[in-house]
């Protein structure tokens, strides 16, 4: 199952399937795995990424036994892989500002999307806080940001699309 991916400057993309990071090429549909995601947990697999503006690709899990708090999510740049934080139940909404200094990021376990400080120089989230709690419609599911700074989520249940200025 390929849940998220992000194209290189070669015939093969980064591509998280249920069960790990692969370099995968579309063309012929050939794999090779780069990492197991999470093997110790039998429950969980990978769910959602994306690249931030430096390229790194963030991507983290679900435990799709009720949503537990246990995946990790990843960032994944040509130094390897790195746990950037733990004890989520489905990662989901990672996107980021224009300018790359925010990231949001959503565990659609829960109703609330998320922010971080992110430092674009070493791709690491600080200082996490509430962005936008949608316990009215559904829960977050994937979001994009456009040019102006505003974010775009889908809900999951709440059959909707809203826009959320950068003030949340």
């Amino acid at each position: 199952k390929l849940c998220a991916f992000a194209f290189t400057n070669s015939d093969v993309m980064l591509a998280a399937f249920s069960d790990g990071l692969y370099w995968f090429n579309p063309e012929t549909l050939d794999r090779s795995l780069i990492t197991a995601y999470d093997p110790e947990n039998k429950n969980s697999r990978m769910n959602d990424g994306n690249l931030d503006r430096q390229g790194r690709f963030i991507v983290g899990g679900i435990d799709e036994d009720n949503m537990k708090p246990t995946t990790p999510v990843w960032r994944v740049d040509n130094l390897g892989e790195t746990i950037l934080f733990g004890n989520i139940g489905c990662a989901n909404s990672t996107c980021f500002s224009p300018d790359g200094t925010t990231m949001y990021f959503a565990d659609s376990a829960g109703t609330e999307i998320h922010k971080f400080d992110y430092d674009t120089e070493t791709g690491t989230p600080t200082n996490r806080r509430l962005f936008a709690d949608l316990k009215d419609a559904g829960i977050p599911d994937g979001s994009t940001v456009d040019a102006e700074g505003s974010l775009w989520n889908a809900r999951f249940g709440g059959a909707c699309v809203q826009k959320f200025l950068e003030d949340g």
